[in-house]
């Protein structure tokens, strides 16, 4: 690849249902060319610090959580930003910039 980045660590917040504080491992990368190498580091880094995060004695265990879906709107998704119309009505953000899609 012309260029390649990973990045990860820790995202944590409260609960505010419950208390509880949440921590997610949180990885992402990027770059153009073959993606191989790439991955599998990402996902190296995803498990250690998932790893790290159950290791703590005060840690509960995993939660099954489900993906969030979006309520589906008159046609597709439209980017407010780049105007980028999303085919895909799961979509959150615009693939193209990043920002957040509008209904409808």
């Amino acid at each position: 690849p012309q260029y390649n980045a990973i990045v990860g660590g820790v995202a944590a917040h409260w609960d505010e249902a419950t208390g509880d504080m949440i921590c997610r491992a949180v990885v992402g990368w990027g770059g153009r060319g073959v993606r191989g190498d790439t991955d599998r580091n990402g996902a190296k880094l995803l498990a250690g610090l998932l790893t790290n995060i159950l290791a703590n004695q005060y840690a509960m265990g995993l939660t099954a959580i489900d993906r969030p879906v979006p309520a589906a709107g008159r046609g597709g998704l439209v980017c407010a930003h780049c105007g980028f119309a999303s085919a895909h009505e799961r979509a959150f953000y615009c693939p193209k910039c990043g920002m957040r899609l509008l209904r409808g």
